[in-house]
């Protein structure tokens, strides 16, 4: 008697099929992957450059008291209305 065939595939047959290859996608996801990791490490690379005391303070500097200024100046004159457009021929 002839095997007849099921709808199912059986355990054997799904082994028989080839893997699907990577793609132009999975490289890509690589690199991204690596240009993260590279970011990571230049940003730990940077931060590790700055010193881990606080910094000096600076001086205040200030005007001294006795110096004045004038009155503020006047403001901007208003801009020139715009041209009357061209009557149409």
């Amino acid at each position: 008697m002839a095997r007849s065939r099921s709808a199912r595939p059986s355990v054997s047959s799904s082994s028989s099929q080839p893997k699907p290859k990577s793609d132009a996608y999975v490289g890509m996801l690589f690199i991204a992957l690596a240009a993260q990791i590279a970011g990571v490490v230049f940003l730990y690379l940077d931060y590790s450059s700055y010193p881990d005391a606080k910094p000096k303070a600076t001086p205040d500097f200030r005007l001294p008291a006795d110096t004045k200024s004038g009155p503020a100046p006047a403001p901007a004159p208003a801009p020139a209305p715009a041209p009357a457009p061209a009557p149409m021929p």
